[in-house]
């Protein structure tokens, strides 16, 4: 079910890089996200965000197309990340969250004369893969007693 998916989710990506480029992309993700969760910003002071926005647009797509490609790899990834997240005192699944949605919302921003209500089921059922291995991780986070 998920490698046509990861196919069109991997399309729209490329398109919306060659649209808009990285940084452009991942700026306009991480305002939506400290819009959304605007206490993470104090976690970016200092943080030259107009350097630092392709990179976590990278990041953050790179983990979205891993969640269908290779759910136990992103898994193990995110366990990673949210021991490293322990170090900055983030211990909520909300802050995952809600970077998987604002990338999404960045990619239909800069696609949204191509986007159509297909596109939308697809990227609807891979952003719930992608909470899902969130959560997965969060339990066995939980489960290893690193929560």
């Amino acid at each position: 079910m998920y490698n046509e998916h990861a196919a069109i989710i991997c399309s729209n990506f490329d398109q919306a890089i060659n649209k808009c480029g990285k940084a452009q992309l991942g700026a306009s993700m991480l305002e939506k996200f400290f819009h959304r969760y605007p206490e993470a910003k104090a976690l970016f002071v200092g943080v030259n965000i107009a350097d630092f926005s392709a990179s976590k647009f990278r990041i953050i797509s790179e983990h979205i197309i891993d969640c269908v490609r290779r759910p136990e790899h992103a898994t193990y990834n995110m366990f990673c990340e949210i021991h490293r997240h322990n170090y900055l005192d983030i211990n909520d699944v909300d802050y995952h969250y809600a970077l998987i949605d604002t990338c999404r919302e960045a990619v239909e921003e800069a696609l949204s004369e191509e986007w159509t209500a297909e596109l939308n089921a697809h990227w609807n059922d891979v952003v719930q893969a992608s909470k899902a291995v969130i959560q997965q991780a969060w339990l066995e986070a939980n489960e290893s007693g690193m929560k």
